[in-house]
């Protein structure tokens, strides 16, 4: 990214129906997608970006994006004008990841103002998967907190949120990363996504940790879809930002084991019993991760209707959670 000063027409004008709507109180689901690698032809991916955001913007139970950036790998195409792409072709809000891998400020400011002067109005700052200097000293990260300060000379029209980890087990490091998350806030993250997890005790405490500090903001948490091809290799570990206990990670391989179609199955179940489970605790949104078809993302969203009959209220849904999982610890990482 050349560090030579550009400068943008910038537009007053963008997509602000992620901030209206958050204020309303509605339970929403986002679906994840991922920038794609900068190894791939950028006009067939930017093709494929669009067709498949026109086929599920076409999904009316799916509010908005989460574009992933550098998520993968660092090596991934600029996520400004994918994230227009999924805006426009769905007619759905996006909210873009600013990630901090193998970045600096002028790739932020950069980023920011080129989405800004597109429209684009929802950003999530992110540090990024924390990569080792090497010898040259080329490899490094740039913190979501001075991302959230940069994101700050664009006006009040511009909301950023930041991601919190609340799956941490020693005293120290669930101090460290509280005290993180409300430096974040403090710093300007007007809504928060969690990392992916499963133990829904540590999704809990998260909530009531904000409520006893008076944190009203947005609370979104991020769930994963892993497929059957994906399950299979689950030993050669899984990507950054999801914290899979080794139990249900070993289910997961059982259950790789009998036909793709009963996997996919019992995967349905399983996630759709999750965000029953965050709806129950007041979460204001849903993420969802890894899933790449409209028809799978029909077949989830039939499922969790099913579960919000079935589960009216939270006993029901923690005795049928007891039954699926009460064996298992998944604190086990």
């Amino acid at each position: 990214m050349s560090k030579n000063a550009k400068q943008f027409a910038m537009s007053f004008d963008g997509d602000n129906r992620f901030a209206s709507s958050m204020l309303k109180g509605k339970f929403q689901y986002y679906l994840e997608y991922d920038s794609p690698l900068s190894c791939q032809s950028f006009n067939a991916s930017l093709a494929l970006t669009k067709d498949f955001a026109e086929e599920v913007g076409k999904e009316e139970r799916l509010f908005a994006w989460t574009l992933s950036d550098r998520l993968l790998d660092e090596h991934c195409h600029d996520p400004v004008l994918f994230a227009e792409a999924l805006n426009k072709s769905s007619k759905k809000p996006v909210i873009m990841t600013i990630s901090g891998r193998n970045s600096d400020s002028d790739r932020i400011k950069t980023l920011l103002a080129e989405a800004y002067e597109k429209g684009l109005r929802n950003f999530l700052a992110c540090s990024g998967h924390l990569i080792e200097q090497d010898f040259s000293g080329n490899k490094r990260y740039f913190d979501s907190v001075a991302t959230l300060g940069i994101a700050a000379d664009f006006g009040k029209e511009l909301r950023i949120g930041a991601v919190v980890n609340p799956f941490k087990y020693t005293a120290e490091d669930q101090l460290l990363q509280y005290a993180k998350m409300l430096c974040k806030v403090n710093n300007g993250a007007s809504f928060l996504i969690t990392q992916a997890g499963w133990d829904m005790k540590k999704a809990q405490e998260l909530q009531w940790f904000l409520q006893k500090n008076n944190l009203t903001l947005p609370l979104i948490a991020r769930v994963c879809y892993i497929n059957f091809e994906e399950a299979e290799k689950l030993a050669e570990g899984y990507r950054p930002g999801v914290f899979l206990p080794v139990p249900m990670g070993c289910l997961f391989q059982q259950d790789a084991s009998k036909t793709a179609e009963e996997y996919q199955e019992k995967q349905l179940f399983r996630l759709a019993l999750q965000i029953v489970a965050h709806h129950r605790l007041g979460y204001s949104a849903i993420q969802i991760a890894g899933l790449h078809s409209a028809s799978l993302l029909k077949k989830l969203f039939d499922k969790i209707d099913e579960l919000e009959k079935e589960l009216p209220d939270y006993n029901s849904w923690l005795a049928e959670w007891q039954k699926q999982f009460g064996d298992l610890n998944l604190s086990a990482t």
